[in-house]
């Protein structure tokens, strides 16, 4: 059953990478040319899968199973350094159009970090380590 738990939670790491940088790359696209919309239900799958691995992930910290630590900080690092360059190209040049989707992930990207910082920092208040 743990083993089971792990490969799940090793596919949803690898299905949000993947569906991330695809969403993030047609952002960038979308920005540049604003007739080449991002595709849908790649923007939702991105949106849910994010959340959903972010949650396999604390419950597994909380049950206190082994698991791979991931950089998270990298996924909101990079949707937040792409949406401040984009954003500044927009307000000094007026040459990109910062996508309305790309704040949303960048709002979602920086609660579900946030969460995960406080959930860890409780537990190892709680049990001394992570």
């Amino acid at each position: 059953m743990k083993r089971r738990l792990e490969k799940s939670r090793d596919i949803l790491w690898w299905l949000a990478l993947i569906f991330g940088i695809t969403v993030l790359v047609m952002m960038i696209i979308e920005s540049i040319f604003p007739a080449m919309t991002t595709f849908c239900l790649f923007f939702a799958a991105y949106a849910t899968l994010f959340p959903l691995y972010a949650f396999f992930k604390e419950f597994s910290r909380w049950n206190k199973e082994n698991w791979n630590p991931r950089l998270g900080e990298v996924f909101v690092a990079v949707w937040w350094g792409v949406f401040f360059i984009l954003g500044l190209l927009d307000y000094i040049l007026g040459i990109v159009q910062v996508p309305q989707e790309m704040v949303i992930i960048c709002g979602e990207a920086a609660t579900v970090w946030v969460a995960t910082e406080i959930s860890k920092r409780k537990f190892n208040r709680k049990y001394g380590g992570g």
